[in-house]
């Protein structure tokens, strides 16, 4: 990964606020991990990535101890300190 300002993390991010939040960290230079628990996480990370950084699709269901064990794990496999995190979730 290769953003300039490091590696930001956003959950819910496959549609609205944690979409939003994603979308943001990108334009100011952020590479991602994006995650949330359903399918459409790819087409979100695809729509991210065209804004110029990279962008790393998790699927993970937040409300799993195991699911929030690997967006763990994968953040601390791209090398690089996450900088930022932007946690949503429905309830």
């Amino acid at each position: 990964m290769a953003g300039i300002n490091g590696v930001a993390v956003s959950t819910g991010a496959s549609c609205g606020v944690g979409f939003a939040l994603a979308k943001q960290f990108t334009k100011r230079g952020y590479d991602l991990i994006v995650a949330d628990s359903d399918e459409e996480i790819d087409t979100a990370a695809a729509a991210l990535s065209v804004l110029g950084t990279e962008v790393e699709p998790v699927n993970a269901d937040m409300h799993c101890v195991d699911d929030a064990y690997l967006l763990y794990r994968r953040a601390i496999a791209v090398g690089k300190p996450v900088v930022a995190a932007a946690l949503s979730m429905p309830p």
